[in-house]
């Protein structure tokens, strides 16, 4: 099972696992999971969550904190756990740090804090996933 992690947009709805939004509705592999025309906003959104179920622990970050060259903090003491078959959603106001936690979670920046864990791989802030091991993890950045 994949994990789709998304920011400011949603899956193409022609993929397994993406939510038509003309007619609501849920689909995972093909098979229509949810149907509710009468559903919005958050109610939807909460729905997706449930109807992704909880599978396999693939990725587990805790701590996260990282700095910017300014001192500011972008990321505080962040938790995020990925399971299989999960959609998520991570919005924000800009300059949040949504971008990032996706850099940080694709090897592309290494926090000052924190932990992760991908399938068995085990990773800590002194020694953090690089670009090269995400790709071997089959973890995947798609810049917004």
């Amino acid at each position: 099972m994949n994990v789709i992690v998304c920011v400011k947009q949603i899956p193409d709805p022609a993929s397994p696992g993406a939510l038509d939004s003309g007619t609501k509705t849920l689909k995972r592999d093909g098979k229509l999971i949810l149907d509710e025309s009468d559903t919005y906003g958050v109610e939807m959104a909460l729905q997706l969550v449930t109807a992704a179920g909880g599978g396999e622990v693939l990725l587990r970050a805790s701590g996260i904190g990282w700095r910017d060259h300014l001192g500011v903090v972008r990321l505080a003491d962040l938790s995020v756990t990925l399971r299989a078959g999960e959609i998520v959603g991570i919005a924000g106001v800009s300059g949040n740090g949504q971008s990032e936690l996706l850099d940080a979670l694709a090897g592309l920046l290494s926090p000052q804090s924190g932990k992760l864990e991908v399938g068995a791989a085990k990773f800590t802030a002194s020694h953090w996933l690089r670009p090269d091991q995400a790709r071997e993890l089959r973890i995947a950045h798609v810049p917004e």
